[in-house]
């Protein structure tokens, strides 16, 4: 098995497929403004198939386990999810029990989603910072983490609302 991690740096991403759904892709719920402007639209689209095929096709232990190899062997503390593309409602249940195993061993992990079914879940994870992607300040509702993307910049503002909205930092997405 070709690795399923993608390397940034010292840490490590999981990168799905850029686009909508009908077209192989894994953004679901993405925007008509995310699809025209995301700058993954560019990046290693067939490793990235690769990866999302592995998850549709097998099932959540081979996958954690081979998570677990790659994370070992590259001694990575730190897993990105969706750093590329986003996890459709159909694989939403496997990926937070993968989630939630690896979370059990001690694996901290972070990412962005319009999943919100998984945000949701994601969020009662110990050593788990999972943002909710919106277009707009205004469409923060509830307490959590936010990330609004700059399409011109590609830096996010990142959001916490807790009561009150408060803006923590900007960080550089991709």
């Amino acid at each position: 098995m070709k690795n399923l991690i993608y390397r940034q740096g010292n840490y490590g991403s999981i990168c799905f497929p850029y686009g909508k759904l009908k077209d192989g892709g894994s953004c679901q719920f993405a925007t008509a403004k995310c699809l025209k402007n995301c700058s993954e639209q560019f990046n290693r689209q067939e490793w990235f198939r690769i990866t999302y095929k592995y998850f549709k096709d097998n099932d959540s232990l081979a996958i954690y386990r081979q998570l677990v190899r790659e994370l070992k062997e590259k001694k990575f503390k730190l897993l990105q999810w969706f750093d590329s593309g986003d996890c459709p409602t159909n694989l939403t249940h496997k990926i937070f029990g993968i989630m939630s195993e690896l979370s059990k061993d001690g694996y901290v992990q972070c990412g962005f989603t319009r999943n919100k079914p998984l945000w949701e879940k994601a969020n009662t994870l110990s050593r788990m910072r999972m943002g909710f992607t919106v277009e707009n300040e205004s469409d923060i509702k509830k307490n959590g983490l936010y990330g609004i993307p700059n399409y011109k910049t590609y830096y996010t503002q990142i959001v916490i609302r807790r009561d009150e909205k408060e803006k923590v930092d900007t960080r550089e997405e991709g």
